[in-house]
């Protein structure tokens, strides 16, 4: 019998060590981190209020370069279920910063924005950011 567990402990501590880094290794990451692309955003007003704002999004390439040139649309959604989302475009106003003042924050709380679109290359984009502590 004690042959037996000599046997099977070298081959479950095997087990239990390699199954966690398969797991890992094949996850999904998230959202944004699936985009190697850094970002900047500013929202205003500041602190963010129920009603209209201006969101300001520069989406930077590997190299800190801004990307140009994209076709961006920007989703909100509550942190928590039960609402449509809001949608807006963002246009390009200059090299790289993409704007849309007609975005609407409908309730108060914490939201979640999602970018997506298509870059000047033909890819598709998607990076989201989270803005907290919308006032009512």
């Amino acid at each position: 019998m004690s042959f037996q567990v000599r046997r099977t402990a070298p081959l479950l501590v095997v087990m239990l060590l390699v199954i966690p880094l398969l797991l890992v290794g094949c996850s999904r990451g998230d959202t944004a981190s699936t985009d190697a692309h850094a970002m900047a955003w500013q929202v205003d007003p500041s602190p963010p209020k129920v009603g209209p704002a201006v969101v300001t999004f520069e989406p930077f390439d590997d190299d800190s370069q801004p990307l140009t040139g994209a076709s961006l649309e920007l989703e909100g959604n509550m942190s928590h279920a039960g609402m449509m989302p809001e949608t807006s475009d963002l246009t390009e106003t200059e090299p790289g910063t993409y704007v849309t003042s007609d975005f609407q924050f409908s309730m108060a709380g914490d939201w979640i924005m999602t970018v997506r679109g298509t870059l000047s290359d033909g890819t598709s984009y998607e990076a989201a950011f989270d803005v907290e502590g919308v006032e009512g």
